[in-house]
C-alpha cells in the first residue's frame, strides 16, 4: 500500500489523508486510521531529536518487535533495513519520492514516511507503527549484565507469578529492567516492565517498581514506553510522566502510585518547560528491543 497523501487544509489539526485512509497528528502519537484499523505511529517529541542532534542513522522499534533502520545515503536516497528477530525481512535502497510535507522514500511495496520526529512504514501491505525512536548509546546497553539485578528481579518475578508461570511461554517471561533513584536516598529502585502480548493491550503494558531490596513498591498497568520521572516530589518520591492510551499522565506518589495512569491527569510533557529545559529523566526507552527471562 503506496500512498500519496494531501493535506487536509479544512482541519486545524496536521491530518493528511485519501478517500479511504488518514495520518493524523493527536498530541504526542502519529495515528494512521484505515476502514479496518487505526494504528499509531513512531514519535519522538521535536525537541528531544532537537536536543539530540541530527543523526545520519535513526533505528526505530515497531509494534510488530522490529527493528527498523535507516542510514542516510546522500543525494535523496537512504538504506532501509528490517530485522524481526534474528531474521533481515528487508535491506534496501529506497529513493525520495514527492511528499505534501516531510521525507519520503518509496519503490515497489515498500515506503518509509518520515516528517520531523515521526516514521512510518509500509512493507507488502502491512504497517509497522507504535514505535520508539532508539539511538546508538541505547542501543548498545546489555540489559542482563548485572548479575545482582537480574537474580533479584528472577525472584521476585517467579514468586509474583507462581500460580501462572508453567502456562506462560518463553516469550511470556520476558522482562526489562533499569535501575532509578525516585526518592533520592541514595539507593535505587528498579523499573520492572513487563512487555508482551501476556502483559499488554492496546492501552500499554504491565509495570512493577521494585523497593532496592526488590520488594515490592508499586505497580500499573496500560503503561508505554518511555517513562519519565520529574524533579518535583510528592510525599518524598518523584512525580512520574506515564504515557498510557497515546497521552502522558501524572502519577503522583500518596501511599504509592496510582495502579491506572488511564485515570490520572493528562499532562502535556512535551511542551512542558521541565521536559525543553532537559529536566527529566527517561527510564527503559530502549524497551521494546532487549529483554531479560524469569
Amino acid at each position: 500500500m503506496v500512498r500519496n497523501l494531501q493535506r487536509d487544509s479544512i482541519s486545524k489539526e496536521a491530518l493528511y489523508s485519501t478517500h479511504d485512509l488518514s495520518i493524523k497528528f493527536i498530541g504526542d502519537v502519529l495515528e494512521v486510521t484505515t476502514s479496518k484499523r487505526k494504528i499509531s505511529g513512531c514519535y519522538l517529541s521535536e525537541s528531544e531529536m532537537k536536543r539530540r542532534g541530527p543523526r545520519d542513522t535513526y533505528h526505530y522499534i515497531s509494534n510488530h518487535g522490529a527493528l527498523i533502520t535507516t542510514n542516510s545515503l546522500g543525494d535523496d536516497r537512504i538504506r532501509l533495513t528490517l530485522e524481526l528477530g534474528d531474521d533481515i525481512m528487508l535491506d534496501t535502497i529506497l529513493p525520495q519520492v514527492s511528499a505534501a510535507s516531510g521525507a519520503k522514500y518509496g519503490q515497489g511495496d515498500v515506503m518509509f514516511w518520515a516528517k520531523q520526529n515521526t516514521a512510518m512504514l509500509v512493507y507488502k501491505g502491512i504497517l509497522y507503527g507504535h514505535c520508539v525512536v532508539m539511538f546508538e548509546d541505547e542501543m548498545s546497553i546489555e540489559p542482563c549484565a548485572d548479575a545482582a539485578l537480574h537474580a533479584g528481579v528472577v525472584s521476585f518475578l517467579k514468586s509474583e507469578f507462581s500460580d501462572d508461570i508453567d502456562l506462560m511461554t518463553d516469550v511470556d517471561r520476558s522482562y526489562m529492567a533499569e535501575y532509578r533513584d525516585i526518592n533520592d536516598d541514595g539507593n535505587a529502585e528498579i523499573f520492572v516492565a513487563l512487555v508482551n502480548s501476556y502483559f499488554c493491550d492496546a492501552g500499554g503494558c504491565t509495570w512493577y517498581i521494585l523497593n532496592s531490596d526488590f520488594t515490592l513498591l508499586g505497580k500499573f498497568s496500560v503503561s508505554d514506553f518511555p517513562i519519565y520521572l520529574s524533579k518535583t516530589l510528592s510525599n518524598g518520591h518523584r512525580d512520574l510522566y506515564v504515557k498510557s492510551n497515546g497521552q502522558y499522565h501524572v502519577l503522583a506518589f500518596t501511599d504509592g502510585y496510582p495502579s491506572n495512569p488511564s485515570i490520572e491527569p493528562v499532562f502535556d510533557l512535551f511542551g512542558h518547560p521541565e521536559y525543553t529545559t532537559g529536566g527529566t529523566m527517561r527510564t527503559l526507552e530502549w524497551a521494546y528491543l532487549k529483554s531479560c527471562s524469569f
